[in-house]
């Protein structure tokens, strides 16, 4: 290969994902390129966004599908922050659970796919002729979700034939990585965080030299996948921030456009037993206070002040040293927070974090059982949460929290514990979200399952997540999937707007900044099913 062949590289952000945020991902490797690579053209394209507008220009001219059709109307073309949230908690219950349909839908129709049980659709077709438009040398696929899984293998598949290279990466990437690699599909995947080593692999392949030694990355080799142990970057301040200067806010469907923001890279617990997320990174690591600042500073010059902080976990004491620097500095935005309710947030830091712009924190609560929160390795009290809940509330900050239920061995009266605490604490949660337990490869329950009452795993070594498994005691498999059907309108009544407030965070965020005083009075009717 001659020098400097590669002139042209391609991000896509494959289907299928709520279309609500722009993705993170392949905007911070894309300013890191470019500030690397100089001579190289980079280009992001977020297919996701286009497969929402097939899908509704193939509903639009159906007569039966009038109300999906409204709904996304509504979502995708609304502008106006003085929409009715009446209205938006009727399409939303009509727009998610169709587009969920969709995608289950499609998922399995390129699984079928890549198996060789169905042929290629015009779907991918046309997905493959906007890519291959670009005329790319190289193109970067980003998985973070199993969805987005089969349709990444076959678009691949198709690239490779056409003698464009492949470079996989992404979250899906974490764990179980050698099992992922499809020597069909990707000609490299990278693993862990993806910014220098992307950059290393093009500098290979524009010398014609082998990826031997550059970290992070996956390939094949000698019929066998090698796996390059991934390097952290240290300095994340050297990172340039990343380019969002690609993205169309009409492509998404909000009423003003919410960034994602990461201040650190990691999480500094790492301890939580069901957890695999802490795994996308490094180890924890934080950006200076001062270069978050510069990076909101440098969004709202562009029209742009709401923010998602999507770390893994903030710390109180981070979240109260950017709060006074986002007021030193007179920043005008609104955000959104995740943490777990530790005794170490006080009314006053909320009341900073709120006179910040903070209007919603997202809580890993899990259970309101002191047993399972210790099995867990939450780190949380009961006692603590409560007050935790009472605080935030009070400093004017809507609290949406997160439960799991049947974490293995829990009984149904540790079970009830947790709707007991919910309950108790109705006044000053604003939405609660609940779901099954979930195990995933990567996690401390899958590394120890006898460890948490688990006696079998079933299909372990298969690659897409989540397994089905049985336990020695507690509520079996099946008992905690039905009873997260069953007290589900009892989680949905504590919000005002079910559907609307509890699948849609960054909406919410634009209802609390824009529309709280219309919001607020909408009434709830908490009920407690069991006896």
């Amino acid at each position: 290969m001659a020098e400097n062949k590669i002139n042209r590289v391609v991000f896509v952000f494959p289907p299928f994902v709520r279309p609500f945020c722009m993705p993170v991902g392949i905007s911070y490797i894309k300013s890191y390129a470019e500030k690397h690579l100089p001579d190289i053209k980079f280009k992001c394209l977020d297919l996701n966004s286009v497969f929402h507008d097939m899908i509704f220009e193939h509903y639009k001219n159906n007569n039966s599908a009038k109300d999906f059709v409204d709904a996304f109307n509504f979502f995708k073309n609304n502008r106006e922050i003085n929409f009715d949230l009446k209205d938006a908690e009727k399409h939303s219950s009509i727009f998610l659970p169709v587009l969920n349909n969709v995608y289950s839908k499609y998922a399995s129709f390129f699984s079928e796919m890549i198996n060789g049980k169905r042929h290629l659709n015009n779907l991918m077709k046309r997905m493959c002729r906007i890519v291959l438009k670009q005329k790319p040398d190289v193109v970067g696929i980003s998985v973070n979700y199993d969805l987005q899984w089969h349709f990444s293998l076959v678009m691949g598949l198709i690239l490779k034939q056409r003698g464009v290279k492949v470079v996989f990466g992404g979250n899906f990437f974490s764990t179980l990585s050698n099992k992922k690699f499809f020597p069909l599909s990707m000609d490299f995947a990278v693993i862990g965080e993806g910014e220098n080593s992307f950059v290393e692999v093009i500098k290979s392949l524009n010398k014609n030299s082998s990826v031997d030694n550059v970290p992070g990355v996956m390939f094949w080799k000698n019929n066998s996948v090698i796996v390059n142990n991934p390097k952290p970057l240290e300095n994340l301040d050297s990172i340039p921030f990343p380019d969002y200067s690609w993205f169309n806010p009409r492509e998404y469907f909000m009423p003003r456009p919410v960034l994602p923001i990461l201040t650190s890279r990691g999480c500094y617990w790492r301890k939580c037993a069901f957890c695999v997320h802490h795994k996308n990174f490094l180890g924890y690591r934080q950006r200076s206070v001062e270069n978050v600042i510069d990076e909101l500073r440098f969004h709202l010059s562009c029209g742009l002040r709401y923010f998602n902080f999507v770390d893994e976990m903030i710390s109180a004491q981070r979240f109260e040293q950017i709060s006074d620097a986002v007021k030193k500095n007179n920043l005008n935005i609104n955000f959104i927070g995740m943490a777990k309710p530790t005794k170490d947030f006080t009314y006053d830091i909320f009341k900073k974090m709120f006179d910040a712009g903070c209007r919603m924190m997202l809580w890993g609560v899990e259970s309101g059982n002191q047993r399972i929160l210790d099995l867990i390795d939450k780190g949380t009290k009961v006692e603590d949460m409560k007050k935790v809940l009472e605080d935030c509330s009070r400093a004017g900050i809507k609290n949406h929290v997160f439960l799991i239920f049947g974490f293995p061995t829990e009984t149904y009266d540790e079970l009830l514990d947790t709707l007991k605490f919910v309950k108790s604490n109705k006044d000053v949660l604003d939405c609660v979200n609940k779901g099954p337990f979930a195990l995933q490869a990567g996690s401390e329950v899958f590394a120890n399952p006898a460890k948490f009452g688990i006696t079998n795993i079933h299909n372990k070594n298969k690659v897409l997540n989540r397994y089905k498994y049985d336990v020695r005691s507690g509520l079996s498999f099946d008992e905690k999937e039905n009873f997260a059907v069953k007290f589900a309108d009892f989680c949905e009544s504590f919000n005002a707007l079910p559907v609307y407030m509890g699948s849609c965070r960054e909406h919410a965020l634009i209802v609390y900044s824009e529309k709280l005083e219309e919001f607020n009075k909408f009434k709830r009717n908490v009920h407690f099913l069991p006896k």
